[in-house]
């Protein structure tokens, strides 16, 4: 596939610029062969879906033609560990080596900058407290070039302190703030705006789709090409930012900021804290409600409660008198019409949520946490379509997992994609050699409630012959709990677990205690880089379907049946052969690692949808005896 016509082609060459530059680099065939399919996609205009097997070196991949092409893009990633990986290592290791400088910026949402001015507000309270956190984030503040909250490693998340200084997301006075010229997230959009490069998260970009459709407030510059990296979460993505919701915390925030304003703006009164004091008592009352486990999550306009419309309707009829309330004082006008704007879109979005009736969105309550009532939209592929791919710009989507059996008609359908040049690279690692599947056939299908007391023992039987060094990933919380309390205690091995510490204080403790066993779930299954002896065994406790109570999923599987599809085959298999293509991602990351997954869903075995799964993943042998894991590792795990 390379020639020299393309401007990246002799950068992959064990002689070239990435070999002398950077130590580690090793010449893949697929790497250059990704490079030159995104270098044609950006000069001819094209959507390009690459799937890149692990190893590929994908991240350069793309990154290279993007920065030869002369086009200003905008990089779009999955999660904010890959976007400050990309700004913090892999660009500082490229930018030198180009033949023009090229600026590059990262940008991300609003919550994840200082706001100078909540700060200011919160400043007595924060001086008053005294605690040791609330001392380092005002020295923080006073020292901070960037105000991203990713600087205090410590902060917990979620964090009600940094909720309160952080810059709010429908409160933002914008170029009518006071502090504007100095705001963090002034000089992140001004860098943005000024860069050839811009990393993004895809929460970001497709926030902005909506504000740069209404013509007012864009945050991400104009660009002419974009590349959207772990793709394949592109869809859930856009079903979060495209929805809409009713939570305590919008109510609370804007009641807050409204009395704050009134008692800056001396107009507080009897009447005004009468107000104030229903709207706290209305808010408790509606969320205490959805909280009840007394009705089922999903709601149709014929399935909604009279109680919970009536308190609906009452906290919105309250929402719109605060906002009348306020009205428009001289001297304050701007941060009255900011909340004027917030309080009658919470009532708007709170009056249609009550109705539940349009066709196009799934109704459901969120017990998750705090109780919200949310809209999510049943198909996003219309509005992705529409609004990305129907242009002639330059698009890319990657992501080491976007096929199934080798082809991508899912996505394509899923996201709305008409025409587009797809490429799939192998992954480099010899998976034959490398790793084993393991699936134990003796055990009961996870359904049937004896699975997770026998799931435990083969756990610790698999656990005694990797001599730990292993991620158990969970499909559920619920899982997690379960068969974690049945194995603490009994693991010879130290055993961290996902909740009892953060997220990256967990994996900094995998990394370094190499006979660690790591339980964990959600966000575990992607983005975990463990390279080396440390993660040699990666065991699933179940095939990892949707469940069929998630409101959205349901809504979709209705949708698909309805138009004539078999949802498990068409949609339900390929989503979860994918979602296990992630979890094995974890367990080889170079050449010189060897690892077992093991699945501890009989189902894989014996269910004819298995073979699905298995071709869906790298070639490595598959095996249903333990026997076998014990010979594997007895031939040295990792060399």
């Amino acid at each position: 596939m390379q020639s020299q016509r393309f401007k990246s082609a002799g950068w992959f060459t064990p002689d070239g610029p990435l070999s002398q530059a950077l130590p580690s680099f090793e010449e893949r065939a697929g790497q250059a062969d990704m490079a030159a399919a995104v270098e044609t996609a950006l000069r001819d205009g094209r959507i390009l879906l690459a799937e890149a097997g692990t190893g590929t070196g994908k991240t350069i991949a793309y990154l290279l033609p993007v920065l030869l092409s002369g086009l200003k893009t905008v990089v779009s990633t999955g999660t904010k560990t890959l976007q400050d990986q990309i700004l913090k290592k892999d660009l500082p290791a490229l930018v030198p080596l180009l033949p023009e400088p090229v600026r590059a910026a990262g940008l991300k949402g609003k919550a994840n900058y200082l706001c100078l001015r909540r700060l200011g507000d919160l400043e007595p309270e924060l001086a008053a407290g005294g605690g040791t956190f609330e001392a380092h984030l005002r020295g923080w503040a006073r020292s901070t070039e960037t105000g991203d909250r990713a600087e205090l490693e410590d902060l917990p998340d979620p964090s009600p302190l940094w909720e309160r200084v952080n810059v709010p997301g429908d409160a933002c006075l914008g170029g009518k703030c006071p502090d504007f010229d100095d705001c963090f997230l002034t000089r992140a959009r001004r860098e943005a705006a000024a860069a050839d490069l811009v990393i993004v998260n895809h929460h970001l970009y497709l926030a902005d789709l909506a504000v740069r459709e209404s013509g007012y407030g864009a945050v991400i510059p104009p660009h002419e090409a974009v590349v959207f990296d772990e793709a394949h979460g592109l869809e859930d993505a856009a079903t979060d930012y495209f929805g809409f919701a009713a939570t305590p915390r919008r109510f609370e925030d804007l009641a807050r900021d409204a009395a704050h304003f009134l008692s800056a703006a001396r107009l507080s009164s009897a009447p005004a804290n009468r107000l104030l004091g229903g709207l706290a008592d209305a808010t408790r009352s509606f969320f205490s409600f959805l909280a009840s486990e007394g009705h089922p999550p999903r709601l149709t306009p014929a399935a909604v409660p009279v109680e919970m419309r009536t308190r609906g309707d009452e906290l919105a009829a309250l929402t719109r008198n605060l906002v009348s309330m306020i009205g428009r004082p001289e001297g304050a006008r701007d941060e009255a019409e900011s909340l004027a704007r917030r309080g009658e879109r919470l009532a708007k979005d709170l009056a249609a949520l009550v109705r539940a009736d349009d066709p196009a969105y799934v109704f459901w309550i969120d017990r998750k946490g705090r109780p919200a009532l949310r809209a999510s939209p049943i198909d996003v592929s219309s509005i992705l379509g529409e609004r990305i791919f129907s242009g002639d710009r330059p698009v890319v989507l990657t992501s080491a997992t976007l096929a199934v059996a080798g082809r991508m008609d899912l996505l394509r359908a899923r996201l709305g994609i008409g025409e587009a040049e797809e490429v799939v690279i192998a992954s480099p690692f010899d998976y034959p050699t490398q790793a084993l599947l393991y699936v134990p056939v003796n055990l009961p299908d996870p359904r049937e409630p004896e699975f997770a007391a026998r799931a435990a023992e083969e756990i610790l039987a698999v656990l005694d012959r990797s001599r730990g060094r292993a991620l158990v990933l969970f499909t559920s919380h619920q899982n997690l709990a379960d068969i974690g309390n049945r194995i603490a205690g009994r693991v010879r091995f130290p055993l961290l677990r996902q909740g009892e510490q953060p997220r990256e204080t967990l994996l900094v403790r995998f990394r370094k205690e190499v006979d660690s066993v790591l339980l964990a779930t959600g966000s575990f299954w992607e983005g975990v880089d463990v390279p080396g002896e440390a993660l040699s065994c990666v065991i699933v406790d179940r095939l990892p379907f949707d469940s069929p109570g998630d409101p959205v999923f349901a809504a979709r599987i209705d949708r698909i049946r309805e138009a004539g599809d078999d949802p498990f085959l068409a949609y339900q298999v390929p989503q979860a052969a994918i979602a296990l293509r992630q979890g094995l991602g974890r367990l080889i990351r170079s050449n010189g690692d060897r690892g077992v997954l093991v699945v501890l869903d009989r189902r894989l075995a014996t269910k004819s949808y298995g073979r699905i799964f298995r071709r869906a993943l790298p070639p490595c042998p598959f095996t249903t005896r333990i026997e076998d894991v014990e010979k594997f590792f007895g031939e040295g795990v990792n060399g």
